[in-house]
């Protein structure tokens, strides 16, 4: 048997659902009104376990690409001109840089919706409308097409960076091909 709910339980959770359904209510842009998203570009990456010369053409945003300390940084080409790349295979998804910044001490915040108090770390002004990008994703190639040099590149954004943003979090993933691929159903 279980036990039965007190009565102020079951008043906070009531006052909580009843927030997050005027909440859920509010959110979402006025109909009519502009979505703005990130800007991305084509770049070409060098893949690893490929013949050598080989480009693949992949997408970055330009606000990573800027934040790691641009092209040449991570080793990619700026298409254009001369140089050309080939499309990656479906289901290929190359080596990745990721950043994500935070705030060396925490700051206590209450939700809009719970009325709830807690400790955010994300660096940033929460709940404003011009909130500024605190996650960073962009492709990294290697100089040489080989393990080590894209670990050396990543060494090098590693020390450009974490000197920058002391309490950020940076991390490498290795490129992989997905493990099944399915073809769409026409």
């Amino acid at each position: 048997m279980g036990r039965r709910a007190r009565v102020g339980a079951l008043e906070r959770r009531l006052k909580v659902a009843q927030a997050w359904a005027a909440y859920q209510g509010s959110t979402g842009p006025a109909a009519g009104t502009e979505v703005r998203t990130r800007r991305r570009e084509t770049v070409g990456y060098t893949p690893l376990f490929a013949a050598a010369n080989t480009l693949y053409e992949v997408e970055a945003s330009v606000n990573a690409i800027t934040k790691f300390g641009g092209a040449v940084e991570l080793h990619l080409t700026v298409l254009g001109g001369s140089t050309t790349a080939i499309p990656a295979p479906r289901g290929f998804h190359p080596s990745m840089v990721h950043l994500a910044l935070k705030q060396a001490t925490g700051v206590r915040v209450t939700s809009k919706v719970s009325q709830e108090t807690y400790i955010r770390y994300q660096a940033g002004e929460p709940f404003s409308p011009g909130n500024a990008q605190q996650n960073f994703n962009a492709p990294i190639s290697s100089a040489d097409g080989t393990a080590l040099g894209l670990l050396t590149a990543f060494g090098a954004i590693q020390t450009s960076i974490g000197a920058a943003n002391p309490g950020a979090r940076l991390w490498l993933t290795s490129e992989r091909v997905a493990d099944r691929v399915t073809e769409p159903i026409a």
